[in-house]
């Protein structure tokens, strides 16, 4: 008896890309960690853009889209900065109009730096064993 396994969506595809998005809001929701790539940051920001403007003649169901995917949003754009050597933070810049805006969105598009693949753990000096217990 055989069973048939489905096969992967082709890259670039509806289902491709639905699966993404999928992944990024479900398994990702709130995970400011690790990085992302071009690719995935920008798919995801595009799919979320169009379903946004889909959505928006409902206003009650737009409203929804908009707040749950506010975290998942921010949360890709660290991984995304990560990805480039950079805090997540700099994602403050989107308070700054128009120039602060026009920054990040340059911050966004750059090529991974290899150089850059975790953030750098600090070493903690190891107590020297001769040093002994502290005395008052």
């Amino acid at each position: 008896m055989t069973t048939d396994i489905p096969a992967a969506p082709q890259p670039g595809s509806i289902q491709a890309i639905w699966d993404h998005c999928w992944d990024v809001v479900v398994n990702h929701y709130a995970d400011f960690s690790g990085t992302a790539t071009r690719r995935e940051f920008w798919t995801f920001y595009f799919a979320r853009l169009i379903v946004g403007l889909v959505t928006m003649v409902i206003p009650f169901v737009g409203t929804i889209l908009i707040f749950g995917t506010l975290i998942p949003t921010f949360a890709i754009g660290a991984r995304r900065l990560h990805d480039m050597g950079h805090s997540g933070w700099w994602q403050l810049l989107l308070l700054i109009p128009i120039l602060g805006w026009i920054a990040l969105i340059v911050m966004l598009c750059q090529p991974t730096n290899d150089h850059y693949v975790t953030p750098p753990v600090k070493q903690s000096s190891p107590v020297s064993p001769s040093s002994g217990p502290i005395q008052h």
